[in-house]
């Protein structure tokens, strides 16, 4: 976690840079030369870093203490220079005083002066930095390290699941069985050519086709994200296939499919087969005529490539000796074989593999008392920001079920996903599922239309992996206070993590010592389990604080105190299910703040027109509250991509400028029954993926209202709803309209 800390502190050190140059017109002299001192001795300690985490495994109470000296040390200078930062930017746009006021003190207490430490202050704050790294410096030459091998994995991957088939005991085929094997796995095709592979096994009924089939079946099916068995029987129907397919791969009903045309169904194939390995098996095939399996294979060309994909037969035989003495360590686990598998995918050469036979950690004394073995070495060859977004995982109970929205936006809370806030980091976080899933981190997944809403659960030993490299930076804790009052003790820790589980009858205590430091709370509870007291005072103690969720049922909180406004660092705060009828003016001081959740929030009334000053905001929801309509102010929240407002059923008009919110990706109205009609302006919402519950006229094009033909520059559209006002479709609207550009639209609901 060290390393990772120190790279953000790089990071953090090139906005505070370009930040200073901006402002100042540029960076001279010492400053420069001071800048570019501190990021080479960062790097050069990243570098021992990255392996004194290797070290840990073994030599964890040997290195311990120093190491927990510099984590703590990293994490101070992190806070110190997030709020240089908003100082900064601040400044930039000439927010109030009593903001930058808030913003200078924790500043101010770091660099240990009376006085508060402006912008312009800059050798002096470098000093502060310079001394907390020859401190680093010095702990980092305590730590003895053994530089090891790092990789970089370069791929992404999707996994998914489907069901196996039975396999029967076969004698005297073996020779065949392997042969098939062998080809299977380590075929070679040209390069830059997507060819999908055939192998016919032929004969008369009885021979054992089948049963050959099955046993191939089950030795490579575990290479493959997709492994399909369909039973053609005597007619090639090519619909009861095109289901069949399906039905497996997306794990389906098959009647469920019985309603969909065949080219449906062949757009449905080759949308889950895009980019993934699968394994086709066509049993019972009896028809030679070539345009059956033509219209079934063109399905399968945007698949992904083989293991060993570009390299020769021989070679690719070179590396079983060493497959299977790297598999006899994994000692019979298959969930540590499936993950070490997809390291092995990404060395396959000789060498790659036989470094990763003899490396030193398998013979780690700490790691194999909890059999992590195989998983350090996957986990080492993750790119630094997916270590920490890996670990973070930790903070969740375990069985937790992790969704795409929530899991992303905590990613973002604690800046794994940049600090840049004009990128597409819900993007970036969607990759960096990917990519962990594909090392097998995550598991089970259930897909969903919207990735942010798709849903999957993580092992119980990977959680436990997660909890073990965390190394106590977070702590999850019960809280067992039936009818009276108690308190959290984080005193004697270093936790910057803490997550409560309480359950019903319990309550949140009102007193959590040591939660200065934190950068987290979560909060995993019953109805009635959080007071408005609890509320703020650790809104008073836990000034650092990134991320606050309170989750859902906490009916009991009705206001949110003032005090939120203390927490400059706040990106999120979940409120869902509370009582609150109003927000404070100083939740809208908040500089940081990307994610407000307030779902299901019924009494919710009135929004301020200092909404427009959360310029970073990224992501609203106000689903399910009693707001009549929003201030025109919000249409200055130029990063927001992700607003909320279904099922508010006292909705009556969205504001003018709307068209403003260029970045807006995902905006929803459902079941806003007063909500009359949308304003013309939303037609400059060109970049909206998901647009759910638009009133637009269809029987003309209006001067004022949205109408169908405004559409027409909304090519991004994946999913699209819409409520119909007028007593025609009007033709010409519907051709202006230019559906057949919108490539990526999969689902269009209509009243």
């Amino acid at each position: 976690m060290v390393a990772a800390l120190l790279s953000s502190i790089l990071k953090l050190l090139e906005i505070i840079a370009a930040e200073e140059a901006k402002q100042r017109g540029t960076l001279v002299g010492d400053v420069a030369e001071e800048f570019t001192m501190l990021s080479n001795k960062l790097k050069d300690i990243i570098d021992v870093l990255e392996d004194a985490d290797k070290k840990m495994s073994t030599d964890r109470e040997y290195i311990r203490g120093p190491m927990d000296k510099l984590t703590d040390a990293a994490y101070d200078l992190v806070d110190v220079l997030d709020e240089w930062i908003t100082t900064l930017r601040i400044n930039g746009v000439g927010k109030t005083s009593n903001l930058k006021a808030k913003v200078g003190s924790y500043v101010t207490h770091f660099f240990h002066t009376d006085q508060v430490v402006t912008p312009g202050d800059l050798a002096f704050k470098l000093k502060g930095i310079n001394h907390s790294l020859n401190l680093m410096d010095m702990a980092v030459g305590t730590v003895s390290v053994n530089l090891g091998v790092r990789f970089k994995m370069r791929y992404s991957r999707f996994l998914t699941h489907t069901t196996d088939v039975s396999v029967s005991e076969l004698v005297g085929r073996d020779k065949v069985i392997q042969d098939i094997v062998r080809t299977v796995l380590y075929w070679s095709t040209e390069e830059g050519r997507k060819l999908v592979k055939t192998i016919c096994v032929v004969g008369m009924g009885g021979l054992g086709k089948t049963t050959v089939a099955e046993q191939v079946y089950s030795e490579v099916r575990s290479h493959f994200h997709n492994g399909i068995w369909v039973c053609v029987s005597d007619v090639f129907d090519e619909k009861k296939v095109a289901k069949a397919i399906i039905a497996q791969v997306e794990r389906v009903a098959v009647d469920s499919l019985d309603s969909f045309p065949l080219v449906t169904l062949h757009e449905r194939i080759r949308r889950s087969v895009s980019g993934n390995k699968f394994f086709l098996v066509l049993d019972d095939v009896c028809t030679n005529d070539m345009r059956h399996w033509e219209a079934v294979i063109q399905n399968f060309e945007h698949g992904a490539q083989g293991t060993f994909y570009g390299m020769g037969v021989e070679a690719r035989w070179d590396l079983e000796d060493f497959g299977r003495r790297i598999s006899k360590k994994c000692k019979g686990l298959p969930l540590a074989a499936k993950t070490l598998g997809g390291l092995l995918r990404v060395k396959s050469s000789r060498e790659g593999w036989e470094t990763i036979l003899n490396t030193e950690i398998w013979a780690l004394d700490t790691a194999h008392q909890k059999d992590f073995v195989s998983l350090l070495l996957s986990y080492y060859d993750l790119p630094l920001p997916l270590k920490q977004c890996f670990k973070y995982c930790a903070v969740f109970p375990e069985d937790f079920e992790y969704d795409g929205e929530t899991i992303i936006y905590h990613w973002m809370a604690q800046r794994y996903l940049g600090w840049d806030n004009d990128k597409d980091l819900e993007l970036k976080g969607r990759e960096y599922i990917s990519y962990l899933a594909a090392c097998s981190f995550f598991q089970d997944f259930l897909p969903d239309t919207d990735s942010l809403k798709s849903t999957w659960k993580m092992h119980d030993i990977m959680h436990d992996f997660a909890e073990f490299l965390m190394n106590n930076d977070e702590i999850v804790i019960e809280v067992m206070n039936p009818g009276g009052n108690s308190m959290i003790d984080l005193s004697a820790t270093k936790a910057r993590y803490l997550t409560a589980l309480i359950p019903e009858g319990c309550c949140l205590p009102t007193s959590i010592y040591g939660a200065e430091k934190l950068h987290s709370l979560v909060i995993i509870s019953g109805e009635n389990a959080i007071t408005n007291e609890a509320v703020q005072i650790i809104f008073n103690q836990a000034k650092r604080l990134r991320l606050v969720d309170f989750g859902c049922h906490n009916a009991l909180v009705d206001t949110i105190p003032k005090e939120i406004g203390n927490l400059i660092h706040l990106s999120h705060i979940n409120l869902s299910g509370s009582k609150i009828k109003e927000l404070p003016r100083s939740l809208f001081e908040l500089p940081n703040l990307q994610y407000l959740n307030l779902d299901n929030c019924e009494s919710l009334e009135n929004l301020p027109d200092e909404i427009g000053n959360l310029i970073n905001l990224r992501h609203i929801n106000f689903s399910g509250s009693k707001i009549k309509g929003l201030p025109g102010s919000l249409c200055k929240l130029h990063n927001l991509r992700y607003l909320n407002l279904n099922n508010c059923k006292a909705l009556e008009d969205l504001p003018n400028q709307i068209g403003k919110l260029i970045k807006l990706i995902h905006l929803g109205t459902l079941h806003c029954d007063r909500l009359a009609c949308y304003p013309k302006s939303a037609r400059r919402l060109t970049n909206l993926r998901q647009l759910h519950g638009i009133v637009l006229r269809a029987d003309r094009d209006d001067p004022k209202e949205f109408a169908l033909g405004d559409l027409e520059n909304l090519d991004h559209l994946r999913e699209l709803s819409m409520v119909l006002k007028g007593n025609a479709v009007n033709e010409r609207e519907l051709k202006r309209a230019k559906f057949e550009n919108k490539t990526h639209l999969k689902e269009i609901k209509v009243e």
